[in-house]
C-alpha cells in the first residue's frame, strides 16, 4: 500500500486544527508563523510559514471558499477616448 500526498494533507490538516488554538495564543505573544511552522515540522508535521498561515484561516473561517469568491469587476472600455492627433498644424 502506497501512500500519497492526497493521503496525507487531510491529516496533516487535521492535526493543525487540533493545535489551532495554541498556535494562535502563541502568533498574539508575538511568535511569526514561519517560527512555529519550523517547531512543527522539527515535530514531525511537515509545515511552513505561508501553508501554516493559511490552513489557520481556513479554520477561523471555514465558508470561505477560494473556488467561490467573488469574481473580479470587468474593467469598463473606455468608448468615448480621445485618441491624440499626430499631426501638428502649422
Amino acid at each position: 500500500m502506497s501512500i500519497s500526498t492526497d493521503d496525507v494533507e487531510p491529516l496533516r490538516s487535521m492535526l493543525i486544527a487540533a493545535v489551532a488554538s495554541e498556535i494562535a495564543a502563541a502568533q498574539r505573544r508575538g511568535s511569526p508563523a514561519g517560527e512555529l511552522a519550523q517547531l512543527l515540522s522539527e515535530k514531525g508535521i511537515d509545515a511552513n510559514g505561508p501553508m501554516l498561515g493559511h490552513d489557520l484561516r481556513k479554520i477561523r473561517n471555514p465558508e470561505v471558499d477560494p473556488q467561490r469568491r467573488r469574481p473580479r469587476r470587468a474593467r469598463r472600455r473606455q468608448t468615448d477616448r480621445v485618441e491624440p492627433t499626430t499631426a501638428i498644424s502649422a
